[in-house]
């Protein structure tokens, strides 16, 4: 009888050893489990309904998308984005998307953030910059977005108040996506 060398001896017993473990486990009664507590799927500081962002492979509708973003925003949780929380949020969004921490954002940064963070894909990125990209080079600094950012709150603030609230979000977003959530 021709002898195995000893590491295939070590690995056809572990793998019986593994089998064994299987049919035993397989004959056993399953315990009963309890069930995980529930979970609170609020936003912290939204407006009531607003829910986080769904994870990278759940499609989020442009709606939604608004909706997960007026939550952050919206940091006291008052119902009004005020200029301080707009800016804040602005910045925030910057950094995450600033995936080189280079202080630039490129097209195929937003598309990754935008992919990862569920936000509104209804505009291409590049357009998304060129929108706000002052010196024209493609890309955004974190200067041009800031301006850009106060630009479209003082665009979406359509009553004056000073704060934004969800409807006002809302219509923004979708006019300066080009056309309305679906």
């Amino acid at each position: 009888m021709k002898r195995l060398p000893a590491l295939h001896c070590l690995a056809a017993a572990a793998a019986l050893a593994l089998v064994a473990c299987g049919d035993r486990d397989a004959n056993k009664v399953p315990e009963t489990v309890e069930p995980p507590p529930p979970v609170d799927t609020a936003v912290p500081g939204a407006p009531e309904g607003v829910l986080p962002a769904p994870s990278p492979t759940a499609p989020m509708s442009p709606e939604d998308a608004t909706a997960a973003h007026f939550g952050k925003l919206d940091a006291n949780g008052d119902g009004k984005v005020t200029p301080e929380e707009h800016a804040q949020g602005a910045a925030a969004m910057f950094k995450a998307m600033d995936a080189n921490a280079d202080g630039n954002v490129t097209a195929a940064e937003m598309d990754a953030a935008q992919a990862a963070l569920g936000g509104d894909a209804r505009m291409a990125s590049a357009d998304k910059i060129k929108a706000i990209d002052t010196n024209g080079d493609g890309v955004l600094s974190a200067d041009e977005h800031a301006s850009g950012s106060k630009t479209m709150f003082a665009t979406m603030d359509t009553n004056a108040d000073g704060t934004l609230d969800m409807g006002e979000v809302r219509a923004g977003h979708d006019a300066m996506m080009g056309k309305p959530a679906q």
